[in-house]
Parts: structure tokens; C-alpha cells; sequence
């Protein structure tokens, strides 16, 4: 049931994993080539909906990220829907991953809780309160960590002491970058100068307070270190569809979003 601390308990993740390493997980296409039992031996943060994949339960999973503003309501208004007021269908299946796992707790934006307050795994996260112990630290004084899932994932393995941290999903940090998510249908749309220089000035501060590498499918990374798969893992990338690794249930949902393809 919601008590305050649910809003200011995040205090108590500051420098919980002090020196360690982690896997931070996005939502990137390349995902469709990585096999989970890979990635066993560190704690795994996702800031997406890697609760959908069907390998999840593989993962060393203690923190769930979904920082978007009002994402648990009914109905929703997006960008990619031009800004109408649009059914959101996926919302219930989230709340439903947070119901089944309540030992994972899950870190959402406090524009949600009307809608998700009877749930007792939840920090509510905010940018004008989460980080107030942190005052005098330069990233989060001068970055907007709440503009993405990347930033916030990054600031928060930072904010409780990882000094490793290793991405896996994020493929605008690749170079070339792979378009589209890893529970869409193919693989992506690989865009050579587009995301080039994504969020560099972040990235340049970020790494002054831990090791960041990306794990990339084939590529390299203009602005944070690298490894591609095979090297990190010892074995050769393997696709696997999108119908392989979801759950029916979950793709016809995620059908009804708005530009996404995945049939």
C-alpha cells in the first residue's frame, strides 16, 4: 500500500552497488541477435519492455526503469500518434509484469500513481526530487536526466554506484546505428550518419563517473567505448524473429501502437 517513502526512498539505492557493474537494457533492434544466458553474472537494469521478452526471467533483474510521463493511464497522448489522445492497451500488461514480479522493484514517473498506487514494488521518480541527494554533482545539476530512458538509465546506474556499465539495446550509441525495436518485425534500418553524435555532450560528462561500453551487433561507437557481441560473449550472433522471442499476447498488443510494425 503507498506510504510517502515511495516517493523519497530512492535515497536508499545511492551507492548500493558501489564499484560493481551492471547491464543496462534499452530497446534497441540488436537485441533480436543476443542470447540472454549471456549476460547471467551482473545485476541487469531494462528501461523498456524487455518484460515482454520471453528470455527475461534469465536475467538478474532487480530494478525495472519506465520513466514515462502519464504511460499507465488508459488513454495516452503521443507524438507518434500526432499528438491525439490514443488507447494504450500496453500499459495493462505492464502493470501486470509489475503484479507477477514484486520482487523487482519497478522506478516510474509520480504523473503515474493515480493510476498504480496500490502497487508496493514502486519508487515514483521525479527530476525536482529524486536526485535532491545529490546536490553538487555536476551531471545531474546540468543534464535533464528525465529527457529519455538512455539519460535516466545511465544517471541512475551512476547515482547507485556502478562503476561499469555496459549497454545492451541502445543502438543510437552504434555506429552504424540499427533502427527500430527488438519486438518489431525484422532487421531494422541501418542508418549510417543519423545518429552519429547521439547525446555526445551527456555521454562525454557520464563517463567521467564510470566506465560506459555499448555491446554492438557488428559495429563501433563514435563517442563511448565498444565491444561488439562476439567478442563480449566468446559466441557468434544468432537472429531470432520477433514471433520467437514474444509472447502472441503481448506482439497483438503491441500491434496497436502507433508505428510500430510488427507483423
Amino acid at each position: 500500500m503507498f506510504n510517502k517513502t515511495s516517493f523519497f526512498n530512492i535515497g536508499s539505492l545511492k551507492d548500493k552497488y558501489k564499484g560493481s557493474s551492471c547491464y543496462l537494457f534499452g530497446d534497441g533492434i540488436s537485441i533480436k541477435w543476443f542470447d540472454f544466458s549471456h549476460f547471467i553474472d551482473m545485476t541487469s537494469i531494462p528501461v523498456g519492455a524487455l518484460c515482454f521478452h520471453n528470455e527475461v526471467h534469465k536475467l538478474d533483474i532487480t530494478y525495472n526503469v519506465l520513466i514515462e510521463p502519464l504511460w499507465f493511464f488508459p488513454f495516452i497522448r503521443y507524438p507518434t500518434a500526432n499528438g491525439k489522445i490514443i488507447k494504450n492497451p500496453i500499459q495493462s500488461k505492464y502493470k501486470r509484469e509489475i503484479k507477477n514480479n514484486p520482487g523487482r522493484t519497478v522506478l516510474i514517473s509520480w504523473s503515474n500513481f493515480p493510476t498504480t498506487f496500490w502497487y508496493n514494488n514502486i519508487f515514483y521518480v521525479h527530476k525536482k526530487f529524486t536526485f535532491k541527494e545529490f546536490n553538487g554533482h555536476y551531471l545531474f545539476n546540468n543534464y535533464n536526466c528525465f529527457t529519455g530512458s538512455f539519460r535516466f538509465g545511465i544517471s541512475l546506474a551512476i547515482y547507485m554506484g556502478f562503476k561499469t556499465i555496459y549497454l545492451i539495446g541502445f543502438d543510437y550509441t552504434h555506429s552504424p546505428a540499427r533502427v527500430k525495436h527488438w519486438y518489431e518485425k525484422g532487421q531494422g534500418v541501418i542508418k549510417h550518419n543519423k545518429y552519429k553524435d547521439y547525446d555526445k555532450d551527456f555521454i562525454k560528462v557520464a563517463r567521467k563517473y564510470a566506465d560506459i561500453i555499448t555491446i554492438t551487433l557488428d559495429g563501433k561507437s563514435r563517442h563511448l567505448d565498444y565491444i561488439t557481441y562476439k567478442d563480449f560473449t566468446g559466441k557468434d550472433p544468432v537472429y531470432r524473429e520477433n514471433m520467437e522471442i514474444v509472447n502472441p499476447e503481448y506482439l497483438k498488443v503491441l500491434s496497436s501502437w502507433p508505428g510500430y510494425t510488427i507483423y
